[in-house]
């Protein structure tokens, strides 16, 4: 069922809404609603939820502190944020934990989802500018590819951000910047959650979806 995603990204908007409001007249109690709308969001669906203190630091950057970087006054209101995304890594770490019969079991299957973030990434692009059928999320892993082969998408975008970073006083190019960025963010749940299951949480892709 899809209903925990559209459950959590609709407290993922809220959050991003609230603390987006927040940032403007610096009202707590709307801070706080923001807080809680997040950890709603968490509960709902981690993998939704899990790319929205990132998209705050994109908002801040954007209005903001894109012209002399991000500093850390930029940055401070959103680690609460960040803080309960770390519990909620290192909640679902335990899980699998107590689920696998060890620690190394679970770090052998972490290259191959960390490869797995760069082909996904470009595919949620190209998914934008053409309907590409859903399906096609699942078969784009790379069995037959050497490791070291599989992590050539995932370099491609590093470089494309590395080099995009540069133009960012275009404003075309910062939108361009922050549209690979969190697309790449969306899939990150596949780089350190343990045991991402492709068909379970395959629909990750599809969230950019709904954001937009």
């Amino acid at each position: 069922t899809q209903t925990p995603i559209l459950i959590g990204t609709t407290f993922s908007l809220a959050t991003i809404m609230l603390f987006v409001a927040y940032d403007s007249n610096r009202n707590v109690d709307i801070y706080l609603l923001s807080l809680l709308a997040f950890v709603l969001a968490l509960c709902a669906s981690a993998v939704a939820a899990f790319t929205v203190p990132f998209a705050m630091l994109a908002a801040i950057w954007w209005k903001r502190a894109w012209r002399n970087g991000l500093r850390l006054t930029h940055a401070y209101r959103c680690m609460p944020f960040f803080g309960l995304l770390l519990v909620t890594i290192c909640v679902h770490w335990w899980i699998a934990l107590l689920k696998a019969e060890s620690l190394k079991e679970l770090l052998r299957a972490m290259p191959n989802q960390i490869a797995e973030v760069g082909l996904l990434t470009w595919h949620v692009i190209l998914q934008m500018f053409w309907p590409l059928p859903e399906p096609i999320v699942y078969p784009m892993q790379t069995p037959g590819w050497p490791l070291p082969w599989r992590f050539i998408p995932l370099a491609a975008m590093v470089i494309s951000l590395v080099l995009l970073w540069f133009w960012t006083h275009n404003t075309r190019v910062r939108a361009l910047f922050i549209t690979l960025l969190i697309s790449a963010l969306t899939l990150l749940p596949f780089a350190v959650l343990p045991r991402i299951d492709t068909f379970g949480y395959g629909v990750a892709g599809a969230h950019w979806k709904y954001v937009t």
